[in-house]
């Protein structure tokens, strides 16, 4: 103030006014040995005893502040001591937090902190910040306050302590915002937010405590840059900036991460968005306001979008349907399903119905499916006498007694019935329990059937799921007859019918490992998808396609459909969707395929981002991204890294699916090429006889995958010169493919070629010639195939030499 002062006076005389900027500057740099014999002049007055002496009795205990006496030392600060204190002026009973400058700090720059302090509370109305109540100095001139007793533990010894779940601790927090807002409508910005200012009381209510080092926006008065706590100070503060609002929205995210990264069951993706937004390193992209953070929270503790990760439409449904723990889950899916827009939690979408006719049928049923709902929800009212734990072992707990109502209440409308029971198989599926689904499926389709409605696509649909379910139970013939009358009936459907289109795409799955048939039917579902409209179904029918494909082959028009799905993926869902990371995964490994793996890195790069910040890292989908990208890894010859990435996520699959899922298999398998390629030959086969066993129990006799790992052996074998058993397994390798893929395949080349390599070890150099010749033109007619197989196919035909003329 003095220095503007100046300025404005002599403005107009520059010499005089640098002589007199120059003056003050030494006046205010010498107060400070004044400051520090003033405060040995309070101390040898003995009127307050040193404040951190543990070892003596304090002499403020029963003494006078104004109208309250001391009773006991609650604790000490940085500037501060805190005592309870007593209203001991005979007009009323009151006990109060009444805090004193510390005696050892009585200078100028902490007498000054300390009235800051005083002043900024005075300002404050809000039951979330401790109210002041009095204040004063004392005969030698020390400041103190009395204020609101705040009983209670720091916000982090709470929770722990109450064993709070996560919506519980997100509206604590959340409480604390509202707080800091109070204090920011008021342009006071606290600087110093942690756990230990945030005291909560046994009633759960919790108060924001110590402006210590608080300072006024408008004025920009405040505490030095240094004053903070370094565990929590944002990085303006660290960076010794000025800070304003961003700075606590930073060290209110910094808590709630405190208090939320270790417990169980913690929604990491919308987590995570939440506390990232708060913590941003830039404070113009943290939350705008502490209201702003606070309204986060609470959308985040009811199971609604937030602001920091809002939904596509798509999530919203997927989001509608998990809200509310299952009970709404159930009722918002079964709702879903009786409107007749509800998104299925496949990725197949549904089509809403367009002609008046249904429309109206589709709110008639509604208001009868109510019903069903209602007594659903009386199901978790605990004065109703049939009433159930609200914490059941799941969604699918809830299926069988709920579907009960539905066959009892619906027995005049089979169709919502079969919809409605359709729905409970699916819920029952997702849940793991494939064969109580197949029980559901089964039901749907009779009552479809009972009441002659086996011409219509939703007979169709109905028989179809029920196909492949039969299939995963391993009842395969069972299930292949379901999906062909499927389709039988499917095809007579228009060809925008959304039910037919879903028949299509449900078979065309079910053929995996058949990619002939595989490409037909996918090929058969696209135009279907592009009649309804339906972009979801387009999406997962180019991406179908480009798969089958690639298995059979013909790469390069495999990568052109892959493209095409993720462009239309990042068109209709935007760029940081999840249902863009599937598009990208197959194109990605398409392009490994095709030798492009720069490309395919980044890719899968992009893939696995999107997967990590939609559903966490232990993920199943996550972790089939982060395989895709270990082997692209390798393929650009960095094993070291493929390894621990492949490494990281079979310890991951083997905790969350066990040790002999398909997945862990699948691990296992990549995990023994790379380690092959790295020259890990032992550890290899060790990996490949894991992933044997597994596929030798989970695939099928003939299908494909399941002699990749002799394919892959017959390699190992080879490097360690055993001709006979690399021979045996490639021969058994060579057998199941030229059996299932078409003719010149290059993984039957590479097979081909591998006995041939092994009768080369074995010195039958006629033998090998028989074998190596055709898998050398084979592979000449896939230019995409890894340089590393041809080579070697190569340099065995080379030592042959030239055929002997007759």
């Amino acid at each position: 103030m003095r220095l503007q002062w100046l300025k404005d006076e002599l403005s107009d005389a520059p010499d005089l006014l640098a002589r007199a900027s120059a003056l003050l500057k030494l006046e205010q740099a010498s107060r400070s040995p004044f400051e520090r014999l003033q405060a040995l002049r309070d101390r040898a007055l003995g009127d307050l005893s040193d404040d951190d002496d543990a070892g003596s009795a304090d002499p403020r205990i029963d003494g006078r502040y104004g109208p309250w006496r001391i009773l006991r030392r609650i604790g000490s600060g940085g500037l501060s001591v805190v005592y309870e204190a007593k209203r001991d002026d005979g007009r009323y009973d009151h006990l109060v937090a009444l805090k004193v400058l510390r005696n050892d700090l009585r200078n100028g720059d902490a007498i000054r902190h300390f009235i800051r302090e005083r002043k900024i509370l005075s300002t404050l109305d809000h039951p979330g910040i401790v109210r002041i109540l009095d204040g004063g100095e004392t005969a030698t001139g020390a400041p103190w306050l009395a204020m609101d007793l705040a009983p209670g533990r720091s916000i982090t010894e709470f929770v722990q302590a109450a064993g709070l779940d996560l919506r519980a601790r997100l509206l604590l927090v959340a409480d604390v915002a509202d707080a800091v807002q109070a204090a920011h409508s008021k342009l006071i910005v606290h600087r110093d937010i942690k756990p230990e200012n945030i005291v909560v009381s046994d009633d759960g209510r919790a108060r924001l405590l110590d402006f210590g080092v608080s300072g006024f926006l408008e004025t920009g008065e405040g505490a030095d840059g240094v004053a903070m706590t370094p565990e929590y100070a944002s990085p303006e503060q660290r960076r010794l900036e000025e800070v304003g609002v961003a700075s606590d929205i930073y060290q209110l995210g910094r808590v709630l991460s405190d208090i939320t990264h270790d417990l169980a069951g913690t929604p990491s993706a919308d987590l995570g968005a939440v506390v990232g937004k708060a913590t941003a390193e830039a404070p113009h992209e943290r939350y705008a306001t502490a209201e702003g953070f606070a309204n986060d929270l609470r959308r985040l503790a009811d199971g609604r979008a937030t602001r920091a990760r809002p939904d596509a439409p798509v999530e919203a449904a997927i989001r509608l349907v998990r809200r509310n723990k299952v009970s709404s889950a159930l009722a918002a899916m079964l709702l879903a399903g009786i409107a007749g827009w509800g998104v299925m939690l496949s990725v197949h979408a549904r089509a809403m119905e367009a002609q008046r006719a249904a429309a109206v049928m589709a709110a008639d049923r509604a208001d009868r499916g109510r019903s069903v709902l209602l007594s659903l929800f009386r199901r978790f009212d605990p004065l109703e006498s049939d009433g159930v734990a609200s914490t059941g072992e799941g969604l699918s707990a809830l299926v069988d007694p709920t579907l009960t109502d539905v066959r009892e209440r619906l027995p005049d409308d089979p169709a919502l019935q079969a919809e409605l029971i359709g729905w409970g198989a699916r819920a029952k599926e997702r849940s793991g329990d494939v064969a109580g689904a197949f029980d559901l499926a089964n039901e749907a389709v009779s009552i479809l059937g009972a009441s002659d409605d086996r011409a219509s696509s939703a007979y169709a649909a109905a028989l179809a799921y029920r196909g492949t379910l039969a299939l995963k139970l391993g009842r395969e013939d069972e299930g292949a007859k379901d999906v062909e009358q499927a389709l039988v009936l499917a095809n007579l459907a228009a060809e925008a019918d959304a039910e037919a289109l879903d028949v299509f795409l449900m078979a065309a799955w079910s053929y995996d490992g058949d990619w002939a048939k595989q490409r037909d039917a996918f090929r058969q579902a696209l135009p279907r998808a592009v009649a309804a409209g339906s972009l979801n179904g387009e999406i997962e029918a180019r991406d179908g396609l480009a798969r089958a494909l690639n298995e059979l082959g013909d790469s390069e028009d495999a990568e052109a459909e892959a493209r095409k799905a993720v462009a239309l993926a990042e068109e209709g869902y935007g760029a940081d969707h999840p249902r863009l990371a599937l598009s990208l995964s197959d194109l990605g490994r398409i392009l490994v395929d095709r030798g492009k793996t720069t490309e395919a890195i980044a890719v899968h790069e992009r893939a696995l981002k999107i997967s990590e910040a939609a559903f966490g890292a232990d993920n199943a989908s996550t972790l089939s991204h982060r395989n895709n990208l270990a082997v692209a890894l390798s393929e650009a010859g960095r094993q070291s890294e493929a390894i621990d990435a492949l490494e990281d996520v079979l310890a991951i699959r083997i905790r969350l699916e066990g040790s002999d899922s398909r997945g862990v298999g699948d691990v296992l398998q990549n995990l023994a090429a790379t380690q092959a390629e790295a020259g890990q030959l032992e550890a290899a086969l060790v990996s490949l006889a894991r992933a044997e066993a597994i596929y030798a129990q989970r695939l099928p006799e003939n299908y494909p995958a399941r002699v990749f790992p002799a394919l892959t052996r017959s390699g190992v074998l080879l490097d360690l010169r055993r001709y006979k058993a690399a021979e045996l397994d490639a021969r058994r390798a060579f057998a199941v493919l030229s059996e299932q893929l078409p003719d010149g395949h290059f993984a039957t080349a590479v097979a081909r070629c591998r006995i041939g390599l092994a009768r080369l070890g074995q010195g039958d150099r006629a033998g090998a010639r028989a074998e190596l010749t055709p898998a050398l033109t084979a592979l000449a007619l896939h230019p995409e195939t890894p340089e590393r197989y041809v080579r070697r196919c190569r340099d065995g035909a080379n030592a042959l030499g030239p055929p002997s003329s007759p």
